[in-house]
């Protein structure tokens, strides 16, 4: 789809918003470079704030599954407090888990991260920690989206067995992808309510430098 004549005069970092909406909306599972693009070099708070946003949609879910970890409530409350005044860290992984459960605590782990990272103003690191944390976050959503609309491939997946979920992973699955894509918009969504894309682009050479690095570990922490 072609970018229109206001688009394409609008600063840099808009540009990078419209185009993650762009790629989204055509199918795209994720938009990285763009999603990155927007969010490097903005404020910490408002990219921490984003990522807790989006992760904090999934607690609910969670708390289901596992009804004695309010520390999740405490923690998506007040991260800072959380992290820094009680010096608490993340509760042992519980022995049973379910569909989205295992990334929801990834995502978690980047919030950790971010917090570290801002406190000792890495801000590149921020937004590493907190695109990671983004894309756990959605992908907890259309895991369990998957556990409950086909769990016969996700049992499959879960005793390891690759012929019985062949081509038929969350990535595949027409509900999963339906929620991904809707859980993408919504960070778009965020993203221009906030007025992200009217900051001041970050330095291309900067952005690029961290973008591989982040690229190389292969979106991970």
């Amino acid at each position: 789809m072609a970018l229109s004549q206001e688009v394409l005069m609008s600063p840099s970092r808009q540009r990078r918003l419209t185009a993650f909406r762009t790629d989204i909306t055509a199918g795209k599972p994720r938009s990285d470079e763009h999603l990155f693009g927007v969010l490097f070099g903005l404020p910490a708070d408002l990219q921490r704030e984003l990522a807790r946003h989006m992760v904090a949609r999934f607690s609910p879910i969670y708390e289901t599954h596992h009804p004695q970890a309010a520390w999740v409530q405490e923690l998506l409350a007040g991260v800072d407090e959380y992290f820094s005044a009680n010096g608490k860290g993340l509760a042992e992984e519980p022995e049973t888990t379910y569909g989205g459960d295992p990334e929801f605590r990834y995502a978690l782990h980047g919030l950790s991260d971010a917090w570290s990272y801002a406190r000792d103003g890495n801000l590149a690191k921020v937004c590493t920690a907190c695109c990671t944390s983004l894309i756990w976050a959605i992908s907890a959503r259309a895991s369990n989206v998957w556990y409950a609309d086909d769990p016969e491939a996700a049992r499959g997946f879960e005793r390891g067995d690759r012929e019985a979920c062949r081509g038929r992973g969350p990535r595949s699955n027409v509900a999963a992808v339906a929620v991904a894509q809707r859980e993408w918009l919504l960070v778009a969504d965020w993203l221009e309510e906030h007025q992200a894309g009217d900051y001041p682009q970050a330095d291309d050479d900067e952005r690029g430098k961290w973008f591989e690095w982040w690229q190389e570990r292969e979106c991970n922490l």
